[in-house]
């Protein structure tokens, strides 16, 4: 069965890249475009691994962080943002983040750390 990920980013580009990017290794992947959409999904299904932008729209990314860190604390997460606030990933990595990234992405690091997280 393929591992699952949430990718939540409110560039629709960003979600479209990431998307195709871990479906072609082998993993589903199911998008939100911000905070409370991405709590919504959560609520509803199980992932594996949750992929959040810091600076979302409706709830943000450190606020979704929680969320999952308090509701789902099996599903591994990586923080990512275009800001260059590094205040920002560090806050995210005193809440237990398993990883974080700054915008923009190099695909195949992120597709490394994504199999070595899932154990695949």
């Amino acid at each position: 069965m393929a591992r699952s990920i949430l990718v939540v980013d409110d560039e629709a580009s960003v979600r479209s890249v990431l998307r195709s990017t871990l479906e072609r290794a082998g993993f589903t992947v199911s998008e939100a475009s911000d905070g409370r959409q991405a709590v919504d999904l959560l609520q509803q299904e199980h992932f594996d691994l949750a992929i959040v932008d810091i600076l979302l729209p409706e709830r943000d990314g450190l606020e979704t962080i929680m969320f999952l860190h308090l509701e789902r604390p099996e599903t591994k997460v990586i923080a990512i943002t275009g800001s260059e606030n590094e205040l920002y990933l560090k806050t995210a990595r005193l809440m237990g983040v398993s990883k974080t990234f700054t915008k923009p992405l190099r695909m195949q690091e992120l597709q490394s750390v994504t199999r070595e997280l899932l154990a695949v």
